[in-house]
C-alpha cells in the first residue's frame, strides 16, 4: 500500500524489505504474498509451559522468538526457525543446530529420529544422539508430500499416492488392506502408532508393513476430518464436509437444488449435465434463459444460497471419538481400556467456532479451536476419579496461556513428552490480515433469505445526502432503489449487528 503511493515510497519500501531479508538470511521474495508471510512469521512466538502447573495454578511463561514449528521427541525438542535452521534442545538448552538450503515444509520426531520434508519433495533424517544429530538423505525417487515417524521408521507419501517406509537401508512400499487409492491428507504418529487419513475419509492404521483399515460403524456415517495419536491413545474427529461448489457433480447439484426448493430446475440440469462449476459461473442471464428462474426473489435466494456454499466449506457438526489405554482419564471416560472408538463429549464451542487440531500426550488429550482456544482433559488416575462421574469435563487452558497477552492468539500447540513441556505458537492478532467485511448487499440477502433470521426484526441505517442517517425497516429498504453503498449499519432489536465504520459483523 505504501509503495503504491508514489515512487519515493516504493523505493524506500523496497530498501526496507531488502535489508530485512538480508538480515534474516532469507531468499528475496518473488511475490507480494511472500513478503506478507515473512513479516507474519516474525511475529510468531513460542512459549514453553510446565503442564502440571498450567492445569492447577498460574504458570510462568518463557518466550522464544522466530519459531515456525516444533517437533517433540523423546526427551528432546526440535525447533524450526524461519531462517530454515533446526535447533536440537535438551533440558531447555540448545545442544546442536543445522541449516537447510531449502524451506522446510514438515518436521516430525520419534524416539531418536527427526524427519524433515523440504520444499520440492526431498526428505532428510536427523539421527539424534546425546549432544548432536547426524544428517542423512532419504533416496526418494518421487516428490514426497507428507512424512511421519513410527518406531523410528520414516513413513512418507508421494505424489503418485504411494506410501513408503524407510528403515535406514531401503524404501519399502506399504500395502492397503483392503486396497484403496486416493491422496493422503494426514500422516500422524507417536512412537508405536501410525495413522493415515486419505481423501474421502478413509482411515487406516499401520500394523507391521501393511495398512489396515479402521472399520467402525461410527466412521461410516461421516468422513474423518482430523486425527491424532499418542503413546497410549488416539483421537478422530468426524465432521460433515461441504466440498467446494466447483467440485460438485451433477447428482450432487441435483440433490442440493431439490433440498432447497428448486426441483423445477432438475430437468434442465439433468438434460444438460450441469455441474457445480456451471452454477458457480452462472450470471443473471443463465438463471433466466437456462434455469428458467424469472422471479427476482427466487433468483436472489439462489444467489444467497450459492454464497453460503462458498462460506461454509466445513459445517459445525462435529463428533469426537477416542480409543486406546486410558489410565489417566485422557479419554474422559471411566473405562481403563477402550478397544474400539467410543464417542467423547466436546467442550461448549462458540458460534462459528470449529476444531482446528487434535493432540495427544501420554496422559492428556487436547483440542485447539479456530478461535485460538485450547481445551484439555486427563491427568486424573481412574482410582482417583469422583464416583458416579461418567464423562470428565474439558478444562479451558486459554486464560492461562493468554494471561497478559490480550493481543495474541494461539495458532499452534505441541504437547511435550511425559508432560515435561507444553509448547504454544502465538501470533499478534494485529499482524494478521484483516478479514474482508461482508458487503451490505450480501447482508441484506442474508436477512431476507436466511431461515434462522426474521427480517422484520431488522432496521437499516443509511446515509441520505441532505438529511444524514435515516433508519427504516429492512423490508421497506429492500423495496426501495437506494444503493447499498449508502448503508452504514444494520440493527436488530436496537442492537447494531453490522457496522461499516467499525467493520463489525455479528451475523
Amino acid at each position: 500500500m505504501c509503495s503504491a503511493t508514489c515512487k519515493n515510497f516504493h523505493t524506500a519500501a523496497s530498501y526496507f524489505f531488502y535489508e530485512e531479508y538480508v538480515k534474516e538470511h532469507w531468499t528475496l521474495p518473488t511475490t507480494p504474498s511472500a513478503v506478507i508471510d515473512f513479516f507474519m512469521l516474525k511475529s510468531r512466538q513460542l512459549w514453553t509451559i510446565p503442564l502440571a502447573t498450567l492445569i492447577t495454578a498460574e504458570s510462568r511463561l518463557h518466550e522464544i522468538q522466530g519459531v515456525r514449528t516444533v517437533a517433540q521427541g523423546f526427551r528432546f525438542q526440535a525447533f524450526l526457525l524461519h531462517t530454515h535452521e533446526v535447533l536440537l534442545v535438551r533440558n531447555g538448552s540448545v545442544c546442536w543446530s543445522t541449516r537447510f538450503d531449502k524451506p522446510v515444509e514438515e518436521m516430525c520426531a520419534g524416539v531418536s529420529t527427526i524427519g524433515v520434508l523440504l520444499r520440492g519433495g526431498s526428505v532428510e533424517l536427523l539421527r539424534v544422539t546425546e549432544d548432536r544429530a547426524d544428517r542423512e538423505s532419504v533416496p526418494v525417487q518421487e516428490i514426497a508430500t507428507h512424512i511421519c515417524i513410527s518406531f523410528d521408521r520414516l513413513v512418507l507419501s508421494t505424489e503418485s499416492q504411494q506410501l513408503l517406509v524407510w528403515d535406514g537401508a531401503a524404501l519399502q512400499p506399504l500395502t492397503f488392506d483392503p486396497p484403496t487409492t486416493g491422496p493422503v491428507l494426514y500422516l500422524e504418529s507417536h512412537s508405536k502408532i501410525a495413522l493415515i487419513l486419505l481423501e474421502g475419509g478413509h482411515f487406516y492404521k499401520l500394523e507391521g508393513d501393511s495398512l489396515v483399515a479402521v472399520q467402525d460403524p461410527f466412521f461410516k456415517k461421516k468422513p474423518i476430518g482430523l486425527i491424532a495419536s499418542g503413546l497410549l491413545h488416539s483421537l478422530a474427529l468426524q465432521r460433515e464436509e461441504l466440498p467446494p461448489l466447483a467440485s460438485w457433480t451433477t447428482p450432487m447439484l441435483l440433490e442440493w437444488l431439490e433440498s432447497n426448493g428448486f426441483s423445477d430446475c432438475s430437468g434442465v440440469v439433468t438434460h444438460s449435465k450441469f455441474a457445480g462449476k456451471d452454477l458457480e459461473d452462472a450470471d443473471d442471464d443463465f438463471f433466466v434463459d437456462v434455469l428458467g428462474i424469472r422471479e427476482t426473489e427466487r433468483a436472489n435466494r439462489l444467489k444467497y444460497l450459492r454464497t453460503q456454499v462458498h462460506a461454509r466449506s466445513v459445517s459445525s457438526k462435529f463428533s469426537l471419538f477416542g480409543w486406546g489405554i486410558n489410565p489417566d482419564s485422557q479419554l474422559a471416560k471411566s473405562e481403563a481400556t477402550l478397544r474400539h472408538p467410543v464417542p467423547i463429549d466436546l467442550p461448549r464451542l462458540q458460534k462459528n467456532e470449529s476444531i482446528k487440531s487434535l493432540h495427544c500426550s501420554k496422559t492428556y488429550s487436547f483440542l485447539l479451536t479456530s478461535a485460538g482456544r485450547v481445551f484439555a482433559v486427563g491427568g486424573i488416575k481412574l482410582k482417583s476419579r469422583p464416583q458416579g462421574v461418567e464423562m470428565l469435563p474439558w478444562t479451558d487452558l486459554t486464560p492461562a496461556l493468554t494471561q497478559g497477552q490480550s493481543n495474541r492468539v494461539i495458532e499452534e500447540m505441541i504437547p511435550g513428552s511425559e508432560e515435561l513441556l507444553f509448547m504454544v505458537l502465538k501470533r499478534d492478532q494485529r499482524d494478521l490480515p484483516q478479514k474482508r467485511l461482508k458487503g451490505a448487499n450480501l447482508i441484506m440477502k442474508q436477512i431476507l433469505w436466511d431461515p434462522k433470521l426474521n427480517f422484520t426484526d431488522f432496521v437499516v441505517g443509511y446515509e441520505d445526502r441532505f438529511l444524514g442517517i435515516i433508519e427504516v425497516s429492512a423490508a421497506d429498504f429492500s423495496k426501495s432503489e437506494i444503493p447499498s453503498h449508502r448503508i452504514r449499519y444494520y440493527k436488530r432489536a436496537g442492537e447494531i449487528m453490522w457496522d461499516r465504520r467499525t467493520r463489525m459483523n455479528r451475523l
